[in-house]
């Protein structure tokens, strides 16, 4: 409602209802007891506030999002784009989220724990699973699971296509004025970072599902890949917690890569589409 600027309770009414009763939320948080639901809401309200040029809302939202679950970087590289594409806050806002991610762990320190046990623990994190994808939606299962021999190309991968949104958003190519281009170019780096870099999980993708969710709500083309997103979801996550459906899992990906190769032609179409909108009002 904030983003779009209406007022319409049956919107924000049918929004709430959809996403507590999705059933990859269910399984998340109530199944499985993950905390993907509080980081999530912490990643969108850093998204609005940032949106709203309310710099140091966002970064604190930012930081309280980092002390629940370290996904939360998955939105990083959007906000990179977004402060070079910007330039209207300091990169010292960045380190307001890193204290409040601290700050964070004042009652362990005071228990005793190491200052910079938080940094620590995020950093073996990245280190533990040595897949290219635990039961993940992931790219590199169509290529192969050798992580020793594919984890750094992912990675180089994933950073080289984040490189090329930040020349596509310089070039005015994606447009992040307006607020369903803004959602939808967030959405596109949580879709991107997951599908491509090594050692996902499945529940990765919960962020992404419910920012799809959003778009919808904001421009219904977006419906889609919603509806896909959230049905690989389900398929994964039931293939993680019960073992089903694990024939389907190759499928899945095939899927998705599709779905985000046809999310980037959208993107992309939709800010050539308005460009063009815009010159023939100006020559009018």
């Amino acid at each position: 409602m904030r983003l779009t600027k209406k007022n319409n309770s049956f919107i924000f009414s049918s929004i709430y209802s959809i996403v507590l009763f999705l059933p990859t939320v269910i399984l998340n948080s109530s199944y499985w007891g993950q905390s993907d639901s509080i980081y999530t809401t912490f990643v969108i309200l850093t998204l609005l506030f940032l949106f709203e040029e309310k710099y140091l809302l966002s970064f604190i939202m930012l930081g309280l999002g980092f002390s629940f679950k370290f996904q939360t970087i998955f939105i990083v590289p959007f906000i990179i784009c977004y402060y070079v594409y910007k330039k209207r806050f300091s990169i010292m806002y960045f380190l307001a989220s890193v204290g409040i991610f601290w700050l964070s762990g004042l009652p362990a320190y005071l228990n005793g724990r190491n200052l910079l046990a938080p940094f620590k623990i995020y950093a073996n994190q990245t280190g533990t699973y040595k897949q290219m994808s635990i039961s993940a939606p992931s790219f590199w299962i169509l290529i192969g699971n050798d992580y020793k021999l594919l984890h750094q190309t992912a990675i180089i991968l994933t950073v080289t296509l984040c490189g090329i949104a930040l020349y596509l958003i310089m070039s005015g190519k994606i447009n992040l004025e307006n607020a369903t281009s803004y959602m939808a170019a967030a959405a596109w780096f949580t879709w991107t970072c997951p599908l491509f870099l090594p050692a996902m999980h499945e529940r990765y993708t919960y962020l992404l599902d419910i920012l799809l969710v959003i778009l919808t709500f904001m421009d219904n083309k977006y419906l889609k890949y919603a509806a896909i997103s959230i049905l690989i979801s389900i398929i994964t996550n039931c293939a993680s917690l019960f073992g089903t459906w694990h024939f389907a899992i190759q499928w899945c990906i095939i899927a998705c890569v599709l779905a985000w190769v046809h999310f980037t032609y959208t993107l992309l179409n939709d800010n050539k589409n308005s460009n063009q909108e815009e010159i023939a009002t100006e020559q009018s």
